[in-house]
């Protein structure tokens, strides 16, 4: 392996390490971004149907994605955010 080069821990391409977004090649990092934001939106229209348990679960989905892949949206409300957000809906305060 060249020095200054280390492989996407996904798909294992050779990429300069200062591209590399918490181990992940620049085009892996968008696909797992972009998945991500998909969670974040369920999350968001569950919020505003009133269903509380589905929005809970789209925030245990989100809480286990940014964990296992180390990714997370900069301008997303953090898990805590959103756990709160919930307890509003669902009469428990914040």
């Amino acid at each position: 392996m060249k020095t200054g080069y280390l492989s996407c821990r996904l798909c294992g391409a050779e990429t300069n390490c200062v591209e590399l977004t918490v181990g992940l090649c620049p085009a892996c990092a968008k696909i797992k971004a972009d998945e991500l934001a998909a969670l974040h939106r369920c999350f968001d229209r569950k919020l505003a149907e009133g269903d509380a348990g589905a929005a809970a679960l789209a925030v245990e989905e989100i809480e286990n994605y940014e964990r296992l892949y180390g990714v997370r949206l900069a301008a997303a409300p953090s898990v805590a955010a959103m756990r709160a957000a919930v307890g509003r809906r669902e009469g428990r305060g914040a």
